[in-house]
């Protein structure tokens, strides 16, 4: 006769178990959205074990459901906790709770990693089917969320407000607009950030540091060799250049124009043109007899912004933003707050991001300028994406 798991004794090689599973809830605003649950858990009773068959599949499933059922669920809902998807948060849904402090004020707390949940999961006793929970955690699945759970959100969208098609309401319109401004208004965060960090640099290799600051058209490039830098053995030199990198460092002269020639550390300072990229190519050679030897390379570039362009896109924004406000009353005003948390505009926001692709690739910029446009717009778009 084949040999009962269970009958091979209470302090069997049976004692350790994990499991996992997908569960869902909704927000505040009747959106579904996924979260995972993970668990350990032990045998502590093997008559109850026995009972409930833990050796069979899917009792592992059977656990972290009971787990989920019995214990998260009325978690989620305890201490006035609610989901939301926010903007502040845009990767995942956050678990939020009202909080009053010390000196009786009230604020929103959002616990994107559900640390408190978690906390109180951990320090609970949970037994079931002769097992005790060990270790447990609740996480939020990354948005977007799968494609069946988008498409039943859209169909739970359509029944709220009783339509075919939400992109009929004057509520989409709204947002629509909405959508135009703050694709608008990220767009101009963006550039100015990558701007400011393509402008303002801290670089460092084995033989020297440098260091990059802007100021209107200005730049200044600060230089600090090491302590391998020997200056009765070796140079450094600069170079810039207005139309991309060389693909080799050898010959010096291949890298441009030579704007330092240097034994210790120092600082040039620049006047660039407004709108334009300066590459940068910095080189520590070795004296030799004839051709110097190349000890230590470092390439960077300079974005001077255009304050034209920065002023025209203000300008731009400005006039959505007055278009909006006019065109949105307060009852619309607050339909687009609430869909703002939860509404993905995929295929606009994809038009959107092929019409500018195509812009770019006519305007003509030098190939290594049209990627990166190319790489800050597919980001933004992104970026948009998981914002909504």
């Amino acid at each position: 006769m084949p040999i009962d798991p269970y009958e091979t004794g209470p302090s069997s090689a049976f004692e350790m178990f994990s499991g996992e599973g997908v569960f869902y809830a909704d927000t505040t605003t009747g959106v579904k959205v996924e979260y995972i649950l993970r668990c350990h858990f032990r045998k502590v009773s093997h008559k109850e074990f026995k009972s409930a068959r833990m050796l069979e599949n899917g009792a592992e499933q059977r656990f972290v459901n009971a787990l989920n059922d019995e214990f998260v669920v009325p978690a989620l809902a305890a201490k006035g906790r609610f989901l939301r998807i926010m903007k502040e948060w845009p990767f995942f849904p956050a678990l939020c709770q009202v909080i009053t402090d010390a000196d009786g004020k009230s604020f929103v707390f959002h616990d994107v990693a559900c640390v408190d949940l978690n906390q109180e999961l951990n320090a609970a006793l949970f037994e079931k089917f002769g097992c005790s929970k060990t270790w447990s955690e609740v996480r939020m699945s990354k948005l977007p969320q799968s494609d069946e759970l988008v498409e039943e959100n859209y169909q739970r969208l359509r029944k709220l407000y009783d339509v075919n098609a939400v992109e009929s309401t004057k509520e989409f319109a709204a947002l629509e607009e909405a959508n135009m401004v703050a694709f608008a208004q990220k767009d101009l965060e963006l550039r100015r950030l990558f701007l400011r960090r393509k402008s303002e640099q801290s670089l460092s290799t084995d033989f020297f540091a440098v260091e990059t600051g802007l100021v209107g058209r200005t730049v200044e490039v600060r230089w600090k060799v090491s302590e391998k830098f020997g200056k009765k053995t070796h140079d450094i030199r600069g170079y810039r250049k207005e139309n991309g990198f060389e693909n080799g460092w050898m010959p010096p002269e291949r890298n441009g124009v030579c704007i330092v020639d240097a034994d210790q550390s120092g600082t040039v300072t620049l006047d660039l043109a407004a709108g334009s990229t300066t590459f940068f190519t910095f080189l520590v050679l070795r004296h030799s007899e004839g051709t110097p030897i190349l000890e230590d390379k470092l390439r960077f570039s300079v974005t001077v912004p255009s304050i034209a362009e920065a002023f025209k896109l203000d300008e731009e924004f400005s006039k959505l933003t007055k278009k909006q406000e006019s065109a949105i009353d307060e009852k619309t005003a607050h339909a687009v707050k609430e869909l703002l948390s939860f509404v993905e505009f995929d295929e606009n926001v994809s038009a959107m991001e092929e019409m500018l692709s195509k812009r770019i690739s006519q305007k003509g910029y030098p190939e290594h300028e049209k990627q990166e446009k190319l790489e800050r717009l597919k980001a933004l778009a992104e970026s948009l994406r998981i914002d909504t």
